[in-house]
């Protein structure tokens, strides 16, 4: 079994045998001035090697890095060099060293990578690993590099190295670490493979910071140790993203080449699908890369010195597989391999001091345009070129919108830059409700909601070349108006009454009427409109208003007190009122007139257009003396005929009358002054007469004579 060793930096031919990762570096889906910004068009790699991209194309640098594989580097937007590293030393832009001690290996397959902090133009995060030079045993670790330290020139922070957690703080990791951009144009997704395991671990950097807790996807084969290649040599191999962010390739020596799914949404990893090793490969791969437009794979054999393209268009894994076309071999062993931001693919080879160039990496085979050794360096090779994040071409979305008022157009701007490559845009208000005017298209909208509440607005874009779409959200509340109801908006009042009109709400509220006044509510005192305007906390305000209209009350008058005797009945009747008027008395009727049979005050309300008026009459005993009488004369000339009591109220009385043998003749609990001795004959006669109320009694006789 051939023995696999790398190569010391002084520059001899490293005989590592690798399997093939995929680096998606975004911002590369069109030429330069589409997409493309400036912050990867500084490269430090190898043995002290550069080149800079700042004016299109490649300009030879010279650096003091020192690195086999492990490298990365920052630029600002402009394209001016900010620092480089190898995963173990940090160098500012005037190539001095920085810092030390980031926990890394500059001999891993991807052993540094720097990326932006999403939340800050002075803020770097670089990551580092360790190598099979170490067993692995450092895993991944992480340092904060600070732009504003050092007069400017930057530093690492007081605390360097890290230790992630994968998913311990001892668990091993392989030598692959890539970043990708998330979906929402901002924040990054920072994945690696664990070792001796299936798992890729994806932990997610944005504004807020850097995740400790990874997104897990077991995923693929498990990378461990084989018959063929002992220890921790699988570990070996690049792990790169498609252009698109949407697939991503890793490599691992003596294990199949395999491509996966990625969503840059969720950071989950996803339906493997196992490409056989490269045809006369030595079951080896290294370098990955994809075309711009994500159609091809290109992949390196590394130690066997042979680079082959995939057509990802071909259909089924089978169909991809058999695309495989050899562009060329060499005598040297090939190494990374990059895309450039000229949208040209950048491949270094050990031992040699020129890069090979695929010029056309879009076109299918050999007219891709592999040029070998076509770009001089002036020092040797090593086997690494930077690691650079996926900042793939999605637009960078932001939504603009204020909290609104219930009712009003709630105004939405799209900010996606570069605006000039938004092939479309989509809002969804997250308002079913409002059917559909739920959603809207283009860069600028508006949209009234359906109710107050809270609402998660959605934003997407797809680009030009149909990649996406890509979403952000953004909550927009709608604030409840003040509910207002001063009543109808005409109301008659009865003269002489002071409503009280009131537009109390809730604490923090706040009201204007017409008047100026400023508090919750008014009193009326005269007719007139009153207006309030009434103002939430949240600045929502509402009116209401109302027309006040005095009513003239009826009048009315019983007349002067007055007095009656007992067992006689008075008419009580009110002064004239118009048609319509309604009437009360004290015992509930309703007439117009009562009749009163004992003394007492009365009271009668006369009401009409809803205002009412009372007048009182007191009714007194006229002292009236009681007589019963001691003859009648039932006769029919309408004189004397009935036994009539006189100076009583007759109902009030119970009467029984008695003949001279002590017979009753006649009974009437409530009597009602009508016994004429119908059927008797003349005589004498005795009564009895008892208060139903006290039990009083009066007696006497009578005598009836025709």
């Amino acid at each position: 079994m051939l023995a696999l060793f790398r190569a010391p930096l002084a520059g001899a031919v490293s005989f590592r045998a690798v399997l093939v990762p995929l680096l998606l570096w975004g911002l590369l889906l069109d030429a330069r001035p589409a997409y493309c910004q400036l912050e990867t068009s500084n490269w430090y790699f190898g043995s002290g090697s550069g080149l800079s991209f700042r004016t299109g194309s490649p300009v030879v640098l010279i650096s003091s890095i020192a690195s086999n594989e492990a490298c990365s580097a920052a630029s600002d937007p402009r394209g001016n060099p900010l620092f480089y590293t190898n995963g173990e030393t940090l160098w500012n832009r005037n190539d001095n060293v920085m810092a030390t001690g980031l926990g890394g290996h500059q001999s891993a397959t991807q052993g540094a990578l720097i990326v932006p902090d999403p939340g800050s133009t002075d803020l770097f995060h670089v990551f580092a690993l360790d190598a099979v030079e170490q067993s692995l045993v450092g895993g991944l670790r992480h340092t904060i590099v600070d732009m504003r330290l050092n007069g400017g020139l930057g530093n690492a922070t007081a605390v360097k190295g890290v230790r992630m957690p994968t998913p311990t703080l001892s668990s091993p990791v392989t030598e692959k670490l890539a970043a990708i951009r998330h979906a929402n144009g901002y924040d990054y997704w920072i994945v690696v493979h664990g070792w001796q395991s299936d798992a890729f671990y994806s932990f997610p950097l944005t504004e807020a910071g850097l995740g400790l807790t990874p997104v897990v996807s077991r995923v693929g084969t498990v990378h461990t140790s084989s018959a063929t290649a002992g220890g921790v040599n699988n570990s070996i191999g690049y792990m790169r993203f498609s252009a698109d962010g949407r697939r991503i390739a890793v490599a691992a020596e003596n294990l199949p080449l395999e491509l996966f799914d990625f969503d840059p949404a969720t950071g989950v990893v996803a339906n493997p699908v196992s490409l056989p090793l490269l045809p006369n490969s030595g079951g080896r791969a290294y370098g990955l890369e994809f075309s711009p437009d994500n159609s091809r794979l290109y992949v390196n054999s590394g130690f066997a010195r042979r680079l082959f393209q995939y057509n990802l268009l071909a259909g089924s894994p089978t169909a991809i597989l058999n695309s495989a076309q050899l562009l060329g071999s060499d005598d040297a062993q090939l190494g990374a391999m990059l895309l450039g931001p000229d949208n040209k693919i950048y491949m270094s080879v050990w031992g040699r001091n020129s890069l090979y160039v695929i010029t056309a990496p879009n076109a299918l085979g050999t007219a891709c345009g592999y040029r070998p050794n076509s770009l001089p360096m002036g020092r040797t090779l090593m086997g690494g070129l930077p690691n650079f994040p996926n900042a793939y071409p999605v637009p960078a979305l932001r939504i603009t919108a204020a909290d609104e008022c219930e009712g009003t157009p709630v105004a939405f701007a799209a900010t996606a830059a570069p605006l000039g490559r938004v092939g479309s845009v989509s809002w969804d208000f997250g308002d079913p409700g409002s059917g559909p005017a739920n959603a809207a298209t283009g860069l600028a909208a508006t949209h009234v909601f359906s109710r107050a509440g809270q609402f998660q607005v959605t934003l997407s874009v797809v680009s030009p070349n149909g990649a996406g779409p890509f979403t952000t959200t953004r909550t927009v509340l709608v604030h409840a108006r003040p509910v207002v109801q001063l009543g109808p908006k005409v109301q008659q009042v009865c003269q002489g009454e002071t409503p009280t009109l009131s537009a109390a709400q809730p604490g923090g509220a706040t009201y204007r009427w017409q008047s100026g006044f400023t508090g919750p509510a008014v009193t009326v005192t005269a007719p007139g409109t009153y207006r309030v305007s009434v103002t939430s906390p949240q600045g929502c305000s509402v009116q209401d208003s109302v027309r006040i209209e005095y009513v003239a009350r009826p009048s009315v008058r019983l007349g002067p007190d007055t007095a009656m005797c007992q067992g006689t009945t008075l008419v009580l009747r009110p002064s004239a009122q118009p048609a319509g008027t309604q009437y009360r008395w004290p015992d509930g009727s309703t007439q117009p007139t009562l009749a009163v049979t004992v003394p007492g005050t009365y009271r009668v309300e006369v009401m009409r257009n809803g205002c009412s008026s009372y007048d009182e009459i007191n009714v007194a005993d006229a002292g009236c003396a009681v007589v019963v009488p001691n003859i009648i004369t039932p006769n029919g000339d309408d004189q004397n005929e009935a036994f009539v009591l006189q100076g009583l109220h007759a109902p009030d009385w119970a009467l029984r009358v008695f003949n001279r043998w002590g017979r009753e003749v006649f009974s009437q609990a409530a009597y009602d002054n009508s016994w004429t001795a119908q059927g008797q004959p003349d005589g004498s006669y005795y009564y009895l007469l008892t208060k139903s109320a006290s039990g009083q009694q009066l007696k006497g006789w009578l005598e009836v004579r025709r």
